[in-house]
């Protein structure tokens, strides 16, 4: 019976569901959980690309997985306690083949001693004053702790190391009172909120709203459906209702999809196309939430506060506009505006501006590959592009910059699309399915929408359909890549129903007892054969980029496909060689001159080191820290420096700003944000110096 739901070519961060799995969890008996393992199991072993052996090697897997995911900081479980687990290592294959069904009852009674006892050191290290005088040092260990002392030494550690960082935090408040009188008066306060909020975390499991039991059950399938590779994931029904609509460009108030992180922070894991979020440009996907303020109140601060009462302060119905205080992937903070409204005006999905110096340069900023899969009037990403690129003709461009900075993929079908509106029919890519199937994957509509000198942005979070089109348009010698290496994602997920009475003719009408698996079942190629899997699309043109040092690509995961490459004759003709190596050589030469560029490279120098030993003397603590924050500092400063232009609408974008306050206030953000991006600085002078080239 079929299951097939449709095909979808995910980003790294749009299938990492596990605690937001296990937070919307829906209601199941034990029962359930083994009957929907083996729906599970079933469905990753006759659709997956290449399927794993349900052996013990698989079990081990599954069993790491799993207690990773249960406790990711190594903060609940001793190494004695992984012992009493561990007979079970080798034997989860044998439970899934239906021997036997204990193993999940029997860590939940484990996890749940190891939650209780967690609290227990929490309350007790946090009773008096942490002492910020001794020469200690807190260490991110990846191992499990030896015993009860041991993890209590860890516990003690972690919490003086958070109310440190807290209290650094706050002293920029209060920058005349001493030291001394600073800890004296505040430490008590921060201490109590680290120990609430840590105290929190644990009762959010315990009591999650759908039963500790069910949290642990979604944890544990979650883990084995990563098991069989890194995006292959399971989702609850709640969860497939939650992606489903951030894939849609209708009405989502703010437009962002959370999840909660390890720590219990509240996380943007997707962005409704066309939503406030979307359209702001300073909102990206692994954005922490850390405080929210109305129109007019106060700093609510999300400390310790689980998603639903986040979400209950975002649904209030009394307010429109919310300041959103975020921290990004490498630690930057920033305070964004937005303003609730209904998703229903699709000609603004996509942005796109003139930039206006040496030449006159078209810029679109697209952060998904959207599609408005069942909707047959839906927006889809190719077509507002589309649209976009044709009001930018009329502004009389010279060359455009399109930015997937980012863009951690979507809809392949969007990619397909997209590339296609800039080079001529042919073939785009190569697509591998588990039988060992070469197809090309091409672009069947003559003739191109622009034609003219183009650079396409992309950094580390550019991935999967962001890879694709990368690939492509390198391959085509269609464009000049401009940033760095991109994610290296080249696989196709599809969605199936574990449920067997669904099929695709019935899918809407049948209510789903059981949850949904996202399976990898294609592997994705260049047009030459070679792929992007772990590897990325390496940019013509690099840039200094604090990504590179995070970790964050394909190739850092665990259980990610390997990188292979496939024969298949593809009969495409690429235009003439650009000529990169004289644009490269000119790019570095400016580069080097610029001292925002040097102060990032310093930045993402200082990352590197984010392992290192963290001093939790006061002294020493705030010294490491004012370097962080002179760097910063001085990087904001640097980016401040005049750009060589002015960033303006499109003449249909002026009209909207003579109408509406908060779209004028969103348009003067967005250009801030333009005038002070250093990258998209370089990628217009780049472009700019092609455009010469290409008139000679």
């Amino acid at each position: 019976m079929s299951r097939y739901f449709f095909r979808i070519v995910l980003g790294p961060s749009a299938m990492a569901l596990g605690w937001m799995c296990a937070l919307t969890a829906t209601a199941q008996s034990a029962t359930n959980f083994k009957t929907e393992a083996f729906l599970l199991k079933n469905v990753i072993q006759q659709k997956h690309f290449s399927p794993p052996a349900i052996n013990d090697a698989f079990s081990a897997v599954v069993f790491d997985n799993f207690l990773d995911d249960l406790d990711p900081d190594r903060m609940l479980f001793t190494e004695a306690d992984i012992q009493t687990l561990k007979p079970f290592r080798d034997k989860i294959d044998d439970e899934l083949n239906g021997k036997n069904w204990s193993f999940l009852s029997t860590v939940a009674q484990t996890y749940k001693k190891c939650l209780a006892r967690s609290s227990s050191s929490i309350l007790q290290y946090t009773q008096g004053p942490f002492d910020f005088s001794t020469k200690e040092y807190y260490v991110s260990d990846t191992t499990w702790a030896k015993d009860e002392t041991a993890l209590n030494v860890r516990w003690r550690l972690a919490l003086k190391y958070e109310t440190l960082a807290r209290l650094a935090e706050m002293k920029t408040k209060f920058p005349n009172e001493r030291p001394e009188e600073f800890l004296k008066k505040h430490e008590p306060e921060v201490r109590g909120k680290v120990k609430t909020n840590n105290i929190a975390r644990g009762k959010r499991i315990l009591f999650h709203p759908s039963g500790y039991e069910n949290y642990v059950g979604v944890a544990f399938l979650h883990a084995m459906a990563g098991s069989a590779d890194a995006h292959t994931a399971y989702m609850s029904p709640k969860d497939m209702e939650t992606f489903m609509a951030s894939l849609s460009t209708q009405g989502l108030y703010f437009g962002v999809t959370l999840k909660d992180n390890e720590w219990g922070d509240a996380v943007v894991d997707r962005l409704a196309p066309g939503g406030p979020a979307w359209k702001s440009g300073q909102v990206f996907v692994g954005d922490i939430i850390q405080r929210l303020r109305w129109d007019g109140g106060d700093w609510i601060d999300l400390s310790g506060m689980d998603l639903d009462e986040v979400g209950a302060i975002m649904d209030e119905s009394n307010h429109l506009s919310l300041d959103f205080e975020l921290k990004n992937v490498s630690g930057e903070q920033k305070i964004v505006t937005l303003r609730k409204e209904k998703i229903s005006d699709e000609e603004n999905v996509v942005r796109s501006f003139v930039i206006d110096g040496e030449k006159k340069i078209g810029y679109i900023f697209l952060p998904g590959f959207y599609s408005n899969w069942g909707d047959a009037g839906g927006s889809r990403c190719a077509n507002d592009v589309a649209k976009a690129i044709i009001k930018l003709k009329k502004e009389n461009i010279n060359g455009l910059i399109l930015d997937v900075r980012f863009n951690g993929g979507g809809s392949l079908e969007e990619a397909v699309a997209l590339a296609g509106i800039f080079i001529d029919a042919g073939p785009i890519g190569v697509m591998k399915n588990r039988a060992g199937e070469i197809v090309s994957v091409k672009d069947v509509n003559r003739g191109t929408i622009y034609d003219g000198p183009l650079v396409l942005m992309v950094n580390a979070l550019s991935a999967s359909a962001s890879d694709f089109l990368a690939a492509a348009l390198q391959d085509y010698h269609r464009a000049i890549v401009v940033g760095s290496r991109t994610y290296g994602k080249a696989t196709a997920q599809e969605i199936f129903s574990l449920d067997p009475k669904s099929t695709a003719a019935n899918f809407a009408s049948v209510k789903n007892l059981y949850g949904y698996a996202s399976v990898t079942h294609e592997k994705i190629y260049r047009i030459t054969g070679k792929t992007a899997q772990r590897m990325g699309v390496t940019p013509d043109i690099a840039l200094p980029d604090v990504l590179d040092v995070l970790g964050l690509r394909e190739e850092d995961q665990a259980q990610t496909l390997p990188s292979d490459s496939v024969q298949k004759k593809t009969y495409y003709q690429p235009l003439a060689l650009l000529p990169i190596a004289y644009l490269e050589a000119k790019s570095q030469k400016r580069v080097a001159t610029v001292e925002a560029f040097k102060t990032l490279t310093a930045y993402g120098q200082l990352l590197e080191k984010n392992d290192d030993p963290v001093p939790l003397f006061w002294a020493d603590f705030m010294t490491l820290r004012d370097k962080h924050m002179q760097i910063v500092q001085n990087l904001e400063k640097e980016r401040e420096a005049p750009a060589p232009y002015t960033v303006n609408s499109t003449g249909f974008e002026q009209e909207r700003l003579a109408m509406d306050e908060y779209t004028r206030n969103l348009h003067a953000a967005w250009i801030k944000k333009m005038q002070q991006d250093i990258s998209l600085e370089e990628a217009f002078h780049i472009l700019c110096d092609y455009i010469t080239t290409f008139k000679k």
